[in-house]
């Protein structure tokens, strides 16, 4: 039996050609379109949406996106060091 093994450790699962959080704009279009009753321009926006971040996720460094969600104050950074310059002994 043969197993698809990822380069990268940390590297999302596939789904068709999207890698899994390429594909969060459009369920999000295609759930905000079906609850509005716009179906089809939801699926259509959330592809335009996926398109752009798919082509700033390739030319951004790795790891940009969760620095700029830490930027812009919506989630924490690390939850075990609240203070990048400590180490685990000084805690």
């Amino acid at each position: 039996m043969e197993v698809s093994i990822p380069q990268m450790v940390d590297e999302f699962p596939q789904v068709m050609w999207w890698e899994a959080d390429e594909l969060v704009p459009i369920l999000v279009g295609m759930g905000a379109g079906t609850v509005f009753e716009v179906f089809t321009a939801g699926m259509l926006a959330g592809l335009v949406l996926s398109g752009i971040y798919i082509r700033y996720k390739r030319n951004a460094l790795p790891g940009s996106l969760h620095h700029m969600i830490y930027w812009w104050g919506t989630s924490g950074l690390n939850t075990v060091f609240t203070n990048g310059l400590e180490t685990e002994a000084e805690q």
